[in-house]
C-alpha cells in the first residue's frame, strides 16, 4: 500500500512539475511578444511603465538609467492611445508646452499636445517644458485610453462597457443615473494600469493545485505510514500477550 501511494505520489508530481514548466514556458514566449510589439509603431523604442517620475530626483535617475545621450532628453507621457505610459529618450532636448494641454506621443514618435481643459482636476495652468510633465501628474494617469481626470472620456468608456455587458456593470449610479459608472471609474483610478498577465495567474493556481496535491499525498502517505505502525505493534503486543499466558 506504502509503494503503491508513493509512486502515486511521484507520478503526480512529475506531472504537476512538467505542466508548470510547459505554462510558464507558454507565458514567457508570450510576454516576449507582447514586448517586441510594445514599439506601438513608433520610429523608436518606447518601454511601457507602470508609472512614470513624480519629481525632478526621480525622473534624472530614470534618464541615466534610459542611457539618453546629450541630443536627446527621457520624457513619459501616455501612448498615442492613452492605453498605458511609456518612457523613451526623445530625439530633441525639450519643447515648450501651453498651458492647458498635456502630452501624448502621437503617429510616428513625436511630442503632441493634448486638450486638458475639461479635465476635473490637474490641467496645467501655466507654460511649461515637456520634460518637466511631471509636475502635473493628472497628465501621467490614464487608463480606458482616456485620462483618468477626464470624466467625459472615462463615462463614456463605461458606457461602451455597459451597453455590451450590462450585466456585469450594474452598480449605483451618479448623479446622471449611470448605474455603477461613479464606482467602477474610482476603483479603475486607484487601480494599477497593468494587471496580471492571465498567463500568470494560471500558472499560479496551477501552482496552488499542485501544493494542494502533493500535500494531500503527503498527508495520505504519513497516515498510511502511521496505520501500519500501529497495526505492527498491537501484532507485538498481542504476541508478547500470548507467550505471557
Amino acid at each position: 500500500m506504502s509503494s503503491r501511494y508513493n509512486q502515486c505520489f511521484l507520478v503526480v508530481l512529475r506531472c504537476a512539475i512538467i505542466c508548470i514548466s510547459f505554462r510558464l514556458t507558454d507565458v514567457s514566449a508570450l510576454d516576449r511578444k507582447i514586448k517586441r510589439s510594445n514599439n506601438y509603431g513608433y520610429d523608436f523604442n518606447v518601454t511601457p511603465v507602470e508609472r512614470c517620475p513624480m519629481n525632478k530626483s526621480e525622473h534624472e535617475k530614470a534618464e541615466i538609467r534610459m542611457g539618453c545621450n546629450e541630443s536627446q532628453s527621457y520624457h513619459c507621457i501616455p501612448d498615442k492611445n492613452h492605453s498605458t505610459l511609456i518612457e523613451f529618450c526623445y530625439r530633441k532636448k525639450q519643447s515648450l508646452i501651453q498651458s492647458g494641454k498635456c502630452l501624448e506621443l502621437a503617429d510616428t514618435g513625436y511630442l503632441n499636445n493634448v486638450n486638458c481643459e475639461n479635465f476635473t482636476v490637474g490641467c496645467p495652468d501655466t507654460h511649461y517644458l515637456s520634460n518637466e510633465i511631471y509636475n502635473y501628474t493628472a497628465c501621467l494617469s490614464v487608463a480606458f485610453g482616456c485620462f483618468t481626470a477626464d470624466k467625459a472620456c472615462l463615462k463614456e468608456k463605461c458606457l461602451e462597457v455597459t451597453t455590451t455587458k450590462p450585466e456585469s456593470t450594474s452598480v449605483e449610479g451618479d448623479d446622471e443615473s449611470m448605474t455603477t459608472v461613479s464606482d467602477v471609474l474610482k476603483a479603475f483610478q486607484k487601480a494599477p494600469e497593468h494587471g496580471c498577465h492571465p498567463g500568470y495567474i494560471v500558472a499560479l493556481v496551477l501552482c496552488i493545485i499542485f501544493f494542494i496535491t502533493t500535500s494531500a499525498l503527503a498527508v495520505a502517505l504519513c497516515c498510511e505510514k502511521r496505520k501500519k505502525r500501529k497495526l505492527k505493534e498491537e501484532e507485538i503486543n498481542k504476541g508478547k500477550s500470548e507467550r505471557l499466558k
